[in-house]
């Protein structure tokens, strides 16, 4: 497929403790849909992933431009909190981006680093269920909700692991959209995963 053909998206892991899944999957969506998939860290080389994987970041977060990509994407995973959360070059890029109109997605505890740098105040989003992450993202006046997957304007946040294909899906659809940014329509949403398989704190 090449809905996204020319499309250039830069995903941005912690160095260390980034979830496995939260990169390969939505890498693997863009991809497969034409996209050119850049992996961004706070310093380039090996980034290790909390499951084990390994993802060769190519450029440091400094370095880079928001104009030189479509959408920005943050993974999440417990090395989010300690290396990207109060990252100054990764919130003056996500603020650029938004600035200039591109797509922003972040995923499990990633959605902290937009709350952090003003672009989720008033809005709706969702986090990984944790106390931190919560906490940080209602004082930066967030309107968390119980959802999976939440898409406001060309913002789109997702809960964690389970949800990254619905994640990658929609981040497809936002590339290929065209409303100007940022929308102020209805959020889109998915409800909250139940039963057994629901991922617990921690993971």
């Amino acid at each position: 497929m090449t809905r996204l053909a020319g499309k250039r998206v830069l995903m941005v892991v912690a160095p260390e403790g980034f979830r496995d899944e939260e990169l390969s999957t939505p890498r693997q969506i863009l991809e497969a849909n034409g996209a050119t998939v850049t992996v961004g860290s706070t310093k380039s080389g090996q980034a290790h992933g909390m499951m084990g994987a390994r993802a060769l970041a190519t450029v440091s977060v400094d370095s880079c431009r928001a104009s030189d990509y479509d959408a920005v994407v943050i993974v999440g995973g417990d090395g989010a909190a300690r290396h990207l959360w109060d990252h100054a070059g990764l919130a003056r890029l996500v603020t650029d981006a938004a600035t200039a109109e591109r797509i922003l997605g972040a995923i499990c505890l990633g959605p902290v680093v937009l709350a952090k740098a003003g672009l989720l105040a008033g809005r709706e989003a969702t986090v990984w269920k944790s106390e931190s992450a919560e906490a940080a993202m209602r004082r930066a006046g967030a309107r968390l909700v119980d959802r999976d997957l939440v898409a406001v304007g060309r913002i789109v946040t997702a809960r964690g692991p389970h949800v990254a294909l619905a994640f990658a899906e929609r981040l497809v659809e936002e590339m290929r959209a065209s409303r100007p940014y940022p929308g102020r329509g209805a959020p889109t949403t998915l409800g909250p995963r139940s039963g057994p398989g629901r991922v617990s704190e921690g993971a």
